[in-house]
C-alpha cells in the first residue's frame, strides 16, 4: 500500500474530508486529492504534519510498524530526534550534544525559505524561527507577537508577528477570542519547533 492509500485510510479513520485535512496543512483539497490518487506525493518537510493532523505517525503512512511507535503524536518530534540522534552518535560520537536540533530545525527552514514565493524571506535562517503564513502574507516569527484592535474598522483585530522586516500582520479576525485563538496557536507552534504555520 502506497503513502497515498495510507492518507486515505488515516483520513477516513479521522472522519475528515480532504476539504478538511488540506486546512488544516494549509493546502488545497486537490493536493490532497493528488496525494491520495497517487497522482503526486507530499513533500518529505510535509509528512510529520500530515500524521500529526491524521493522528498517526510518519511510519504509519509509510505503513512501517515497530514497537517503538509513539501513543501520541505530541511525542513524534522527540522519537524522530532521539533515533537520528542514535543513528549519528555511532558516526560522530561527543560530537553532537544540543546541537543537532538547531541543525535539524535551520535545513528546514532553509528548505521551505528555498520555496517561498517573492520576497517572505532570505538569509540564513536562525534556529527554531517559525515561518507564520495567513492571508496577509508571511513572516518569520521570533518569539513576539500581538493582537492589535483595528479602530474604524469594523473592530477587527489584527494579529501581528515581530519579523526581521518589523510588525507584521499576518491575519484580521472579527473578534479578539479568534485573534487570541490564532496567537495561541503561533506559540504552541513555535514551543514544538515546528518550521511553519499557517493561520
Amino acid at each position: 500500500m502506497n503513502i497515498g492509500n495510507m492518507i486515505a485510510e488515516y483520513r477516513m479513520r479521522s472522519r475528515m474530508t480532504q476539504e478538511q485535512l488540506g486546512e488544516r496543512l494549509g493546502v488545497s483539497n486537490r493536493a490532497v486529492s493528488k496525494w491520495e490518487c497517487g497522482e503526486s506525493l507530499p513533500g518529505a518537510d510535509m509528512i510529520p504534519a500530515i500524521a500529526s493532523a491524521l493522528n498517526c505517525t510518519p511510519n504509519d503512512l509509510f505503513g512501517i510498524g515497530g514497537k517503538d511507535k509513539p501513543s501520541n503524536t505530541s511525542e513524534l518530534p522527540d522519537l524522530i530526534g532521539k533515533a537520528v540522534r542514535d543513528a549519528l552518535e555511532e558516526v560522530l560520537p561527543d560530537a553532537l550534544g544540543d546541537v543537532l536540533p538547531d541543525m535539524l530545525q535551520d535545513l528546514l527552514n532553509s528548505r521551505i525559505l528555498e520555496r517561498m514565493d517573492g520576497d517572505g524571506g532570505s538569509g540564513e535562517p536562525d534556529g527554531y524561527s517559525l515561518l507564520v503564513s495567513g492571508p496577509e502574507g508571511i513572516a518569520r516569527f521570533r518569539g513576539e507577537a500581538d493582537v492589535t484592535e483595528l479602530f474604524g474598522r469594523n473592530n477587527l483585530f489584527l494579529l501581528r508577528v515581530f519579523s526581521d522586516k518589523g510588525a507584521f500582520g499576518v491575519r484580521r479576525y472579527d473578534s479578539r477570542e479568534e485573534a487570541e485563538r490564532g496567537l495561541t496557536q503561533v506559540f504552541d507552534a513555535y514551543k514544538k519547533r515546528l518550521a511553519s504555520i499557517s493561520l
